[in-house]
């Protein structure tokens, strides 16, 4: 059935995608309105919030979201495009200070080629280590702790399949029924979003709940607790006030138990990253003054060429992007790590991934 609106039936992006084998010309105007999107949204618009110094400076909100998450206008550069071809493109036009000089220079701009490096550091499944934390379930807690793949582990058991034969479909099931459980998803929704019968989404939320008994049981709490209280907490106890819990509107009262549910996970996500910038930052401060007091330098040109050791330029939900001098890359991405990793004590082991890169676009992974 074909959902409608009040001018008649709808044409948005679920709906398309559900016909798309309908007529050739649907999947054409979804590639149309994506490349669309890409040129309005960032290529024309992009360059209009370029200032005199050759950067994008946007303002981040400290309380940008009810959960705690930081979020960015004028413009936003959280939601450059990450995926896909196309998306990826648009990441490449962000580069690491010195990598372009000349064009630079064609802007008037006058920068020293100090040639920096862009880092960039990510927590790895992170709202689902805090889930594994908060709900203190075992079968969560044994795959983090060894390092297995939970994605993989819970297609497993969905479609009761050995680990080692799970395909690669099958593994964007498990994906897929790991982070609707973040965010509370029925079974209505799921069967959506997996293109699968009510049913099937039903049994696919059973036999999850039967691999994870005390994600259950968890949740069940936290709904009882914001009832009782009006409010939930995250592990920092940062509280979100959800009168929604107490609506008569079945819609509304539905929506402030997915808020309740997803708080305490995001909302601590928030918290840790928020933390690890304070820390970091300090921690780069006493570096750069200690770098500065060990150079004698006696010219404004030399001045001029002096760089820090690495600066934090932004930050995108669960990642932070830093611009560094590559000579201290090794030993400032290692500090990073430790204090991103180590900004709140959870009983499971938390993991950032490091990349590096003269562009957004285009980084590859860091060992250290």
């Amino acid at each position: 059935m074909i959902r409608k609106t009040k001018t008649g039936r709808s044409t948005d992006e679920q709906t398309l995608n559900e016909l798309s084998s309908a007529h050739p010309s649907i999947p054409l105007l979804l590639e149309y309105r994506t490349l669309f999107k890409l040129v309005s949204t960032y290529i024309d618009a992009l360059p209009k919030s370029v200032g005199i110094d050759a950067r994008v400076h946007s303002t981040f909100n400290v309380e940008g979201a009810a959960t705690g998450r930081l979020s960015s206008t004028n413009p936003n550069l959280q939601n450059i495009p990450v995926k896909g071809e196309m998306g990826g493109e648009i990441r490449k036009a962000f580069i690491a200070e010195g990598q372009e000089e000349d064009k630079r220079k064609a802007l008037g701009v006058l920068i020293a080629p100090k040639g920096k490096v862009l880092l960039g550091a990510d927590y790895s499944q992170i709202e689902l280590r805090i889930l594994a934390h908060l709900s203190g379930d075992k079968n969560l807690e044994k795959a983090f702790k060894e390092g297995l793949d939970i994605h993989a582990i819970t297609a497993s058991k969905i479609f009761n399949v050995p680990l080692d034969q799970i395909t690669r479909q099958q593994r964007m099931v498990g994906k897929t029924m790991n982070f609707a459980t973040l965010y509370g998803q029925g079974p209505r929704a799921l069967s959506q979003q997996l293109k699968v019968d009510y049913a099937t989404a039903k049994l696919y939320i059973e036999e999850y709940f039967a691999q994870f008994p005390k994600v259950r049981n968890w949740m069940a709490s936290v709904l009882e607790f914001g009832y009782k209280m009006g409010f939930v907490e995250t592990l920092s106890g940062r509280r979100r006030y959800i009168p929604e819990l107490q609506a008569g509107n079945r819609m509304l009262k539905s929506f402030g138990e997915r808020a309740a549910i997803n708080h305490p996970i995001q909302g601590t996500s928030a918290d840790m990253i928020k933390k690890a910038m304070v820390e970091i930052g300090r921690e780069l401060s006493v570096v750069s003054r200690q770098s500065s007091d060990k150079k004698n330098l006696k010219t404004d040109s030399e001045q001029s060429e002096r760089s820090d050791s690495c600066r934090l330029i932004l930050q995108v939900h669960d990642e932070l992007l830093f611009e560094c001098n590559p000579k201290n890359l090794e030993k400032t991405a290692k500090l990073i790590k430790e204090k991103m990793e180590n900004a709140l004590k959870l009983d499971i082991p938390v993991v950032v991934d490091l990349k590096s890169g003269s562009n957004w676009g285009e980084m590859t992974p860091l060992k250290i």
